[in-house]
């Protein structure tokens, strides 16, 4: 069997994983639902009907996934501007209006090339309103360096225990950490894997370039970057910084795939082995992060 080495294979190897990974291992959630009228919050009796609310609290980043997978996949209700909410509170009885600590709004945006396409919004803690305008990502590179500094091994190690678990009583975290979590979460694979998911009798050529993206595993490879701690090795705005050598969240197909390349011409990703165990390889590090 033919050795797989830095070049296009690699690639081809990660794109199949991933496809493979977010079309068939994926849990169930079917019997995941809206809350009811008696069920939302009394912060959140003044919104706007019908509410689609969602508690994730306690969940891990797969059971989310799916759950972004369901709701993106329904086109009948993933319209323009339909806002989508999603809520992390306190396992504990304080009163009620002070046991949502995180709430996260999706504001879909489809088009022909991106019907999974959205906007994530995270509700500025002990305030009512979301703000206008959600945070870009030169601002969320702002706001982590802000609060860790250089310090990037922490952060990693924060995401990392956020995929297992989102359980918010025990993670004492920023609220910049907690949206990058949503984000990255919507980013792998509520926006980019229902766009390989959602039937297209004729996809667009720029819809198929974006399917082949496999965000998942770039994401995956970025916290191991991040987890190192050295900014030579993997800095904030590597990560979050559009144009810079590891964002692979925005930008044209062709932009995303060379910022993946660069994250796989990394010396500190094994990149070496036969294309079979490439895959394999790629397969368990998606199922060992989500």
């Amino acid at each position: 069997m033919a050795t797989v080495g830095r070049n296009a294979e690699l690639y081809d190897c990660q794109v199949t994983a991933c496809q493979k990974f977010f079309s068939e291992q994926l849990p169930d959630v079917s019997k995941c639902r809206p809350l009811t009228e008696d069920e939302i919050p009394e912060t959140m009796k003044n919104y706007a009907r019908p509410l689609d609310l969602y508690d994730i609290t306690g969940v891990d980043a797969r059971q989310v996934i799916e759950l972004l997978v369901k709701i993106i996949n329904n086109g009948d209700k993933f319209t323009k501007n339909k806002t989508f909410y999603f809520m992390l509170h306190k396992n504990d009885e304080s009163k009620e209006d002070e046991q949502i600590v995180e709430l996260f709004k999706l504001r879909a945006n489809p088009t022909k090339d991106q019907p999974g396409n959205g906007v994530v919004f995270i509700r500025p803690r002990g305030r009512k309103v979301f703000k206008r305008k959600a945070k870009n990502y030169e601002q969320i590179h702002s706001a982590l360096r802000a609060y860790y500094k250089k310090d990037t091994k922490s952060f990693a190690e924060h995401i990392q225990e956020l995929f297992l678990d989102n359980t918010v009583d025990k993670n004492d975290f920023p609220q910049i950490t907690i949206e990058a979590y949503m984000i990255l979460l919507t980013l792998t694979t509520g926006l980019l894997t229902p766009r390989r998911l959602v039937a297209s009798k004729e996809p667009s050529e720029l819809k198929v370039q974006y399917d082949m993206l496999p965000i998942g595993i770039a994401i995956v490879r970025i916290v191991k970057l991040l987890e190192y701690g050295e900014e030579e090795i993997c800095a904030f705005r590597d990560v979050f910084s559009p144009g810079r050598k590891f964002h692979c969240f925005s930008g044209s197909p062709q932009v995303r795939k060379e910022s993946i390349v660069n994250i796989n011409k990394s010396p500190f990703v094994n990149a070496e082995g036969e294309k079979e165990k490439l895959i394999e390889k790629a397969t368990k590090e998606l199922q060992d992060t989500f």
